[in-house]
């Protein structure tokens, strides 16, 4: 019956526009623009830049679009016995969503919020449902699908922005969301890239410190470079379980020790990403730096990226290669300066390491 009705809807008020015309009726570019210069960092960055590269990977054809609910749930309409659906809560309709926008969003709503499924599934349960009906010739799943990711994601950010505190129900939405965009990115970008934008997405508004991250952005690290962290054991646990019901994610291999852990990914197109997570800073017998007052003194960068302070990581990198019996590495060198005006006594122990 929601076949039916959402068929009827299009049959009467379906029509063509161009690319062009609908990314202006929707004023998809500039909405997405103030949102990234805001840098409020109410809602997580890299979720901005993937639908930017959502935007940039349409094909430049002309889109079906029709007059649609905006809402399209279970929870906002009513089935009788007799086969009719009462639907109510128009105040989302517009006569210029992309097709199958509303059948697109009530299986993929009703899996996150009522089945709790992860993207994986919910991709399964699309592609099913497709098969069903007979749609329209031409009909391009991705193509439609990344509309609707781009539409209805824009929407919810303007949304969620402006609350203060979000109900867990936002974090599932997100989270589900994001995996879906890097779906549908997943022929046009590294899949490595996209999946470090996810776990820092992931972490947002978790309490968690980068360390040693470079100033650029965290996704424009090297192939063979691995991403520390300072996080608890319980994040750490959630982290692993998120990769590994990401749609991108071939293989993880989980590593742990009483002090930190190790996850190595092996992703869809078999690149490698090493994610370590430092629970507590020991050497041995010897704890050199006090994880929670390393989580309290964190920082903000331009990219909305959490990291350590200057003075802990600076610490760190001292303590690091000192009772490794390491040489601290040149690029480090600089940081000499530092230590040499401070006048705390573990900062003139660490100073000779960084000459």
């Amino acid at each position: 019956i929601h076949h039916r009705v959402l068929t009827e809807i299009f049959l009467k008020t379906g029509k063509r526009v161009s690319k062009k015309e609908f990314l202006k009726y929707h004023d998809l570019e500039a909405r997405l623009e103030k949102r990234s210069m805001k840098q409020s960092f109410a809602i997580p960055q890299g979720m901005l830049k993937k639908l930017k590269y959502l935007i940039q990977s349409l094909e430049d054809s002309d889109v079906m679009i029709s007059f649609a609910h905006g809402d399209f749930t279970p929870w906002n309409m009513f089935k009788t016995n007799n086969q009719k659906l009462f639907i109510y809560d128009w105040e989302l309709a517009s006569e210029n969503y992309p097709f199958a926008f509303d059948a697109f969003h009530y299986i993929i709503q009703k899996g996150i919020l009522i089945e709790h499924k992860n993207w994986k599934d919910i991709e399964d349960e699309l592609y099913k449902t497709i098969k069903t009906f007979k749609l329209k010739e031409g009909f391009c799943f991705r193509k439609y699908l990344s509309l609707y990711l781009v539409v209805n994601t824009i929407n919810y950010l303007e949304i969620f922005s402006q609350q203060y505190q979000w109900h867990k129900q936002v974090k599932w939405l997100l989270d589900t969301w994001n995996d879906a965009i890097s779906f549908a990115l997943k022929n046009h970008v590294i899949h490595r890239k996209l999946l470090v934008l996810d776990s820092f997405d992931f972490l947002f508004k978790q309490e968690y410190a980068g360390l040693k991250l470079p100033e650029s952005s965290p996704e424009e690290l090297g192939e063979y470079s691995d991403i520390d962290f300072c996080m608890k054991k319980p994040l750490t646990s959630s982290l692993v379980k998120y990769l590994k019901n990401h749609s991108l994610v071939k293989k993880v291999v989980f590593r742990k020790t009483h002090t930190y852990s190790n996850i190595l990914i092996q992703t869809e197109d078999n690149g490698i990403l090493s994610i370590d997570t430092i629970h507590s800073f020991k050497r041995k017998s010897i704890q050199f730096l006090d994880t929670q007052e390393v989580l309290k003194t964190v920082y903000t960068d331009s990219a909305g990226i959490k990291k350590v302070s200057l003075m802990n990581s600076i610490r760190y990198i001292g303590f690091f290669y000192g009772l490794n019996g390491k040489t601290v590495p040149a690029k480090y060198t600089p940081y000499e300066e530092i230590l040499k005006r401070s006048s705390e006594e573990v900062d003139n122990l660490l100073y000779p390491f960084f000459l």
